[in-house]
C-alpha cells in the first residue's frame, strides 16, 4: 500500500492492519501527505511505481536546491535504467545515498521525502 501521495511510503502487506493515522504511519515510515492511499497487489512492480512517482517529483521541484533538482533527476535516470533491464548491483547503494543527501540537504519537504 502507497499512501500519503508521491512523497509518502510504501507499507508492506505485514502492516496492512495498521492505523490510518498521522502517528502510525509516521512510526511505518510513511505519511498522511495527500490523503491518498494506493493498495497494489505482488503483480505491482515497486521499481515501476518508484518510477512513476518519481518522475512527478522531477516535474514538482522548483529547482532551487541542488540535492533536490539533481538527486530526483538522478534517481529517475537510474529507476529508468533498472526498469530497462540495465540495473547493476551498485544501483542499490547509490540509490540510498542519494535519497539520504536529500534527506540532509534539500531546502524543503518535497526533497526532503522524495
Amino acid at each position: 500500500m502507497q499512501t500519503g501521495g508521491p512523497s509518502g511510503g510504501c507499507i508492506p502487506a505485514e502492516l496492512l492492519d495498521l492505523p490510518v493515522d498521522f502517528d502510525a504511519l509516521d512510526k511505518a515510515g510513511s505519511m498522511m501527505g495527500s490523503g491518498g492511499m494506493i493498495v497494489m497487489d505482488d503483480r505491482t512492480c515497486m521499481v515501476d511505481v518508484a518510477r512513476y512517482f518519481q518522475g512527478f517529483l522531477v516535474e514538482e521541484s522548483c529547482g532551487k536546491c541542488v540535492p533536490c533538482r539533481e538527486g530526483n533527476r538522478r534517481i529517475l535516470e537510474i529507476l529508468s535504467r533498472i526498469c530497462a533491464g540495465k540495473g547493476v548491483p551498485e544501483d542499490l547503494p547509490l540509490l540510498e545515498r542519494l535519497g539520504q543527501a536529500m534527506m540532509r540537504g534539500s531546502l524543503c519537504a518535497l526533497g526532503k521525502t522524495a
